[in-house]
């Protein structure tokens, strides 16, 4: 009887292989690939994936069983960048950190304005710059169209956002507080801390006083100073210490009925000249006589503009 020989393996032109396995049955050893005319291909991957190949072999792209897309790192093994380019210069991934930048010049010192930076580290978006965890800009954030010449905003600010800190600070009174003293002491009433940075500084603070106070003898009065201080609060009772900085004051004499309580407002714009944190608070002391008193409620509030 003649016999008829099996080659050991038949290549397709597509790139299909079918030969014997190990255990002697037919079957397909080698994947078929779609092969475009530039040499990519388009074959199931190694993991069971569809991946697309470069013309030498490499896999660049894969799609998982989630339809998800993952793209290989063409550049530094070093590198755990992704980058989408849009300028058509850049041919290589670099950089040291997590981007998605069309900047071919990721990891320099000097940034284009025109250039968006999505920073991979947790941080916010930054546009030219790469220092501090900032929103940041090179020129004019207008909210609108035309060039900043047009009347648009010059700057808008969060005081304390880059440390992730407010702006805003509110504090109450929590009890009445009373003084024979006719120079000024601290009523304990002050705001929290107000961190200012270099991003920020020279960025105006509103700071409000709403509160009353009254003295118990007729003819006298009270008088309430606001002070700003970069070490804190005092103690209540304790005078302003020599570095703190008395901002205005203001003054009610007591008439027609004493311990009657006056409202005695107080509304300042202080604006930071350092990169510090401020504090803000209120002292009292009594005109010439008497006992001068802070009642409840009393509050103060800093504001970041």
């Amino acid at each position: 009887m003649a016999s008829v020989s099996w080659p050991s393996a038949v290549a397709a032109p597509d790139g299909t292989t079918i030969g014997f396995n190990s255990s002697g049955l037919l079957t397909v050893l080698q994947a078929p690939k779609l092969v475009l005319p530039s040499g990519i291909s388009v074959a199931q991957d190694s993991s069971g994936y569809l991946g697309i190949f470069s013309a030498s072999g490499s896999q660049v792209e894969t799609i998982d069983a989630a339809g998800h897309h993952v793209f290989a790192n063409t550049g530094s093994s070093g590198y755990g960048n992704f980058e989408i380019i849009t300028n058509g210069t850049q041919s290589s991934l670099t950089g040291t950190y997590n981007f998605i930048t069309n900047n071919n010049s990721l990891g320099g010192a000097t940034f284009v304005s025109s250039y968006l930076i999505l920073n991979g580290l947790g941080n916010p978006v930054i546009v030219t710059g790469n220092t501090g965890n900032q929103f940041q800009v090179d020129l004019n954030l207008a909210l609108g169209t035309g060039f900043t010449s047009s009347g648009f905003p010059a700057t808008i600010s969060n005081l304390g956002a880059v440390a992730g800190q407010s702006a805003f600070s509110a504090v109450n009174l929590s009890a009445s507080y009373s003084t024979t003293s006719t120079t000024p002491v601290s009523t304990g009433l002050g705001t929290a801390a107000v961190p200012v940075s270099f991003a920020t500084v020279y960025h105006p603070l509103v700071v409000s006083f709403e509160g009353y106070g009254y003295n118990n003898t007729l003819g006298d009065g009270v008088t309430l100073s606001l002070y700003v201080s970069t070490a804190g609060v005092p103690a209540q009772g304790s005078a302003p210490p020599s570095t703190d900085t008395l901002l205005t004051s203001v003054t009610t004499t007591q008439e027609g009925l004493a311990s009657n309580p006056y409202s005695m407002p107080i509304t300042y714009v202080y604006t930071p000249t350092a990169t510090k944190t401020y504090y803000f608070y209120v002292t009292i002391n009594a005109v010439t006589g008497g006992t001068a008193t802070i009642a409840t409620p009393s509050s103060i509030v800093t504001r970041g503009w």
